[in-house]
């Protein structure tokens, strides 16, 4: 039996008929197999993916972040599902809701002195000694749109008013032994850093 074109992975068993080998198919036998399929490459030979870029894996079925996720899972092509509380491209910014306590600290933003992530919310508690106050002093960018990037203080007596900080230095001082910072950032775009030294002081 004559095949034209010629059978190119298989045998001519009738006239321009072909029996492919196992692992090719089409009417030539030049169509290679992969089971299971490329997901997101092609097929190049019996059971071999090419992987389009951004994907490997026997079966182009695994995505490739090149930078890497440091606390998060690649979920497609270079990018990442962070794990809770974490956030960034590679999920390298750590959570910024913290409690504290002590007689002092610091609190800053998240990736400071550098730009904070967009879309950001992060609450710090601050809790001393009972009969003790705290005082803080802030180191705060300058933003022209305090709707939607700012600092908010709140002392933990409901009946003073919360303070909105948003580009400024500033100095404050609770009436009781907690206090909660909030930073709210709105933006779909980052933002300069900050930077809070807290101390306990007396009541009085």
């Amino acid at each position: 039996a004559v095949c034209h074109p010629v059978c190119l992975n298989g045998q001519c068993t009738s006239p321009n008929s072909c029996s492919c080998f196992p692992g090719w198919r089409g009417n030539h036998c030049d169509i290679p197999v992969c089971h299971p399929v490329c997901l997101n490459g092609q097929c190049t030979s019996p059971n071999s993916c090419t992987c389009f870029p951004g994907w490997r894996g026997n079966h182009c079925d695994i995505p490739v972040c090149v930078s890497g996720c440091l606390h998060g899972t690649c979920t497609k092509p270079n990018r990442c599902t962070c794990h809770n509380g974490w956030i960034n491209d590679q999920c390298g910014v750590g959570p910024c809701n913290k409690a504290l306590n002590g007689t002092s600290g610091v609190i800053t933003s998240p990736n400071y002195p550098r730009k904070f992530p967009f879309k950001l919310k992060g609450i710090w508690h601050i809790t001393v000694n009972c009969g003790k106050r705290i005082m803080l002093s802030f180191i705060i960018r300058k933003t022209k749109r305090c709707r939607a990037d700012y600092l908010e203080i709140q002392d933990a007596d409901s009946n003073i008013e919360k303070v909105r900080l948003c580009n400024t230095s500033y100095k404050y001082y609770s009436s009781t032994n907690k206090i909660f910072v909030t930073l709210i950032n709105n933006h779909d775009n980052s933002r300069k850093g900050f930077k809070i030294k807290w101390k306990t002081i007396n009541s009085t």
